[in-house]
């Protein structure tokens, strides 16, 4: 493209921008702002309509304020007289006020007298709007003060209507208050063309009862969102504003809309275009000027200064020189010109002497290169070489197998083919003795010996420095005389390495010639790649057999172990398992636990990869599985297994059979029991040895009265025979007299009675003490099941009452609402009696410091979240805090011998924590006391 062409599409391009860029400023800023003023007309307009709505709502006030103020409406509500109306009420009044209606109150709110008229002008009678929204609102009505005023709108069911009500006072504007005046007037169709013409403005009234169009919608909640005014642009032509008009109430009555003409904005429009059309004019005429000046003045050299150019690069001569006058830019250029073809033509001169020079460098050069390539020939060949061997290397370890021991063999093979030796050997150090677990080619008077001092081998693998182990001219070194095979086999060279294995030299990797050699860097770098090799493979049979160790100790251990992947499915389990299972390992491996496992089994031994991550990756529980007529009371542990990089691989489950342990927690627990109902014995032999005691004496005491009662009942029977034979009585009733008095019939009428009543009692408190001893014992029960705790807090302070009531004042603070809860509830009596117990014991180690006479021991229980708790505190000896981490070891006590094996709070941690999923701790000062802290939870069966 030319510059002509370039210069014109450059001033057209300008042009084009110039009229985008005024575009954008105009539509911005120009334009802008007759919408501006356009929507500040409209805000105007708005406020016109509303403060002609105030106007007419003050008018009206003025208005009333004639008629309520006035002493003959003051003395009319007063009297109701009939004059007034005639005079001063005629439906005249009505039109020449302009008013729809005219209301008359009295104090009580009563309506005296009424004046209606209809659109038309006829008087008419009370409106259902008028009766609703005016006479009915007695808030409207009564008036409370003389300045209590209500002006403004009425939103009515057929229109709004623009009200006044005013206190009925004097002339003089003075109370008291004798009724209230309202006037008003209806906001129709004819009053609001009236409020049109007096805005000068498009006004309608929308009621916002009625269904609202789409831009009224949004108008209403722009509104009501607190915005005084809302603008809307229908097309380029036409825009409407609005204003919400509030009744009396303050509430939204209606909305003010104007509709108006788009003058101002379609204006703007025209003013742009003149701009545009004006831009595009002047625009024109400058590019036209400007590229008659370029012609003149810079194309026409251009033009001139382009062919002479040419004219000097065609004749291909650099004597020739341009010609061009002036000082402008164009002529700097010609001179410029000139300048460099004048160099050009020296150059020219000067590139001739330098050809010359540079052709005998270059036969110069060429000879040295000729030799040079020679030597890179020789480093190829070398490399090809190397390359050769390490395809060698790769396919050997290409072939390798799961053996490692195969492996070794095959790089040490290798190693001694690669390097040309005449053998190869891999010793191993075991035990402080060698080992040769590999050989390639050795010759067969070759000995493998076990004693490493002396030996190249050796040597290699004790080499301080690690480097490649170099021995030559080995017939004539130390070697002939301490190893055997240098003299036996001569032998000339050794080349080994060192194998490492954990970071720790175990072998030695050898390659043996009979005669010197001497190992170029690629030989070294093949024995240290190849050594390398085999201390990967060291590692792995290291790792196989570590392996193989574990598999060994894992099917042999007793406990059973499964192992399952993300989905569940077994991967491997042991023979333990196998065996708790009744199936064989194969039959297992492969399937997952619903294939082997009832529902009730899955609930315990599978649990979700996501709930165990919860868990911090575990999860434990006890079962009892039900096998082929066997039951296997287990503990399952299941555990998240993990890589090296955290990801969740599966899971691990340990099975542990309790059967053992169950049998000697069993024992244990009956030890105890035996031990408190030892502690029991001679307190419940004591508390039925009382009652037992009155017991005797009142049944000795009525078999007495029993034997004299026999006596006077025969003389009884002698009185009825001789009274039915009708004989002589007289005897017979003295002797009856006397056999009373001898037996005071009077004392055992009065204390038989008594004698019955302590009888039944004893009776009764045996047969407690004896239920209490059956409900705590609670023989057979081997399954939960729901117990009410604090009954069982009751049974056992009853039945351990004498242990405790002569050193301590026991006092129980139960629950009402406490909840049933399921559990071994013979198991939790024995832990509630082994801590009552320990509390007696420690008052009465405090009691024997003379410290106090006598304790207290409080129970408490309680409901927390899904936990009952038990509190049983004591003000006893307390426990040393060298003491509070071993109290619930087994056998741990600090009692005297006889009063305690050590094994009740072990016992209570077994039950409590493992038997029933709960907590219990201790909190204890020395000479303070002691409270233990028991929580069941409520929601585990």
């Amino acid at each position: 493209m030319s510059i002509r062409h370039k210069t014109i599409l450059l001033l057209c391009l300008s042009l084009v921008a110039l009229l985008l860029i005024t575009t954008l400023v105009a539509r911005n800023f120009f334009l802008d702002n007759y919408l501006y003023l356009e929507q500040q007309m409209m805000t105007r307009n708005l406020e016109r309509v509303k403060s002609t709505l105030t106007d007419y709502s003050g008018s009206l006030e003025v208005l009333s304020s004639d008629w309520a103020n006035w002493d003959d409406t003051y003395q009319f509500v007063t009297d109701k007289s009939e004059k007034y109306i005639e005079s001063n009420l005629p439906y005249q009044s009505v039109l020449d006020l302009k008013l729809d209606f005219m209301l008359f109150f009295d104090k009580k709110g009563n309506l005296l007298t009424a004046r209606v008229v209809d659109k038309d002008g006829r008087p008419c009678a009370i409106t259902p709007d008028i009766q609703k929204y005016i006479i009915g609102n007695k808030k409207l009505i009564y008036k409370r003060d003389k300045n209590d005023i209500t002006s403004g709108i009425i939103l009515c069911d057929s229109m709004p209507a623009l009200i006044v009500a005013r206190p009925i006072l004097t002339s003089k504007g003075e109370g008291p208050i004798n009724g209230t005046l309202v006037f008003g007037y209806f906001l129709d169709i004819g009053r609001v063309e009236s409020l049109a013409r007096t805005t000068h403005q498009a006004v309608s009234l929308v009621d916002l009862r009625r269904p609202l169009s789409q831009d009224l919608i949004i108008a209403k909640d722009s509104l009501l969102k607190g915005n005084l005014f809302y603008i809307h642009m229908h097309s380029s032509a036409l825009i409407s504003s609005y204003i919400i008009v509030r009744d009396i109430d303050n509430k939204p009555a209606f909305i003010a809309r104007i509709d108006a003409k788009r003058d101002i904005y379609l204006q703007g429009k025209r003013s742009l275009l003149y701009l545009f059309i004006s831009i595009i004019g002047i625009g024109v005429i400058f590019v036209l000027i400007i590229l008659v000046l370029m012609e003149k003045i810079v194309l026409s050299k251009l033009m001139y200064l382009s062919s002479s150019i040419n004219q000097i690069r065609n004749s291909g001569s650099a004597s020739e020189r341009l010609t061009i006058t002036g000082n402008d830019e164009l002529a700097v250029l010609a001179r410029a010109v000139n300048q460099m073809l004048d160099s050009i033509e020296s150059s020219a001169e000067k590139l001739k002497g330098y050809y010359n020079e540079l052709e005998l460098k270059v036969q110069e050069r060429t000879s040295q290169l000729t030799l040079a390539n020679e030597i890179i020939k020789a480093d190829i060949v070398k490399r090809e070489q190397m390359e050769e061997r390490l395809k060698q290397i790769n396919r050997c370890f290409i072939t390798f197998g799961d053996d490692p021991t195969v492996n070794i063999a095959s790089l040490t093979e290798a190693c001694g083919e690669l390097l040309q030796a005449d053998c190869a050997l891999y010793n191993r150090l075991n035990n402080e003795l060698l080992c040769t677990k590999a050989h390639w080619n050795v010759p067969q008077d070759y000995l493998f010996v076990d004693k490493p001092e002396g030996q190249v081998c050796y040597d290699v693998i004790m080499n301080p420095d690690k480097s490649i182990f170099i021995a030559n001219d080995l017939q004539n070194s130390r070697y002939y005389e301490t190893d055997i095979n240098v003299s036996k086999c001569n032998l000339q060279c050794y080349l080994g390495k060192a194998v490492r294995c954990h970071d720790k030299s175990i072998g030695s990797l050898c390659v043996v010639y009979k005669k010197q050699y001497d190992p170029s860097e690629d030989d070294k770098s093949i024995i240290e790649l190849i050594s390398s090799a085999i201390g990967v493979e060291e590692e792995r049979y290291l790792a196989n057999e570590l392996l193989r160790k574990l598999e060994i100790a894992v099917k042999q251990t007793m406990d059973g172990i499964v192992i399952s992947d993300i989905n569940g499915k077994v991967g491997f389990i042991n023979n333990a398992c196998a065996q708790i299972l009744g199936s064989d390992i194969e039959s297992i491996i492969g399937k997952y636990p619903k294939d082997f496992c009832s529902e009730d089994e899955m609930e315990h031994l599978v649990h979700p990869i996501g709930e165990m991550t919860m868990r911090n990756g575990s999860y434990d529980c006890e079962i009892e599985l039900k096998r082929k007529g066997m039951i296997y009371p287990l503990r399952i542990t299941n555990t998240l297994m993990k890589s090296p990089e955290g990801e969740v691989m599966g899971t691990v489950s340990i099975w542990k059979d309790l059967t053992s342990q169950k049998k000697i927690e069993a024992q244990l627990a009956l030890s105890q029991k035996m031990e408190s109902i030892g502690h029991l014995a001679a307190g419940i032999a004591h508390e039925i040895n009382t009652p037992m005691q009155y017991i005797g004496d009142n049944t000795v005491f009525l078999k007495n009265t029993y034997e004299s009662m026999l006596a006077l009942i025969d003389q009884y029977s002698v009185l009825k025979n001789k009274i039915t034979s009708q004989q002589d009585i007289t005897d017979t009733v003295a002797a009856i007299d006397r056999l009373e008095k001898d037996i005071t019939l009077d004392y055992i009428r009065s204390e038989s009675p008594i004698a019955f009543s302590e009888t039944l009692t004893g009776i009764g408190q045996v047969r407690n003490i004896i239920l209490s001893m059956k409900e705590f014992v609670h023989p057979g029960v081997t399954a939960k099941s729901p117990a009410n705790l604090n009954k069982a807090i009751e049974i056992t302070t009853s039945i351990s009452r004498n242990c405790w009531k002569y050193v301590a004042t026991l006092n129980t603070e139960l629950s009402p609402d406490l909840p049933s809860i399921f559990c071994l509830i013979d198991e939790i009596n024995q832990v509630i009696l082994n801590m009552v117990i320990n509390a007696a014991h420690a008052i009465e180690e405090k009691i024997a410091k003379k410290l106090y006479e006598k304790g207290n021991i409080t129970i408490k229980t309680h409901k927390k979240e899904n936990m009952v708790i038990i509190t049983i505190s004591d003000d006893g000896i307390g426990i040393p805090k060298e003491n509070l981490n071993k109290i619930f070891d087994i056998f741990f006590t600090t009692k005297e011998v006889g009063r305690g094996t050590g094994q009740g709070l072990a016992l209570s941690l077994n039950i409590i924590v493992n038997k029933h999923g709960g907590v219990i701790s201790v909190e204890s000062e020395p000479l303070q006391g002691t409270t233990f802290f028991i929580s069941l939870p409520t929601n585990v069966k």
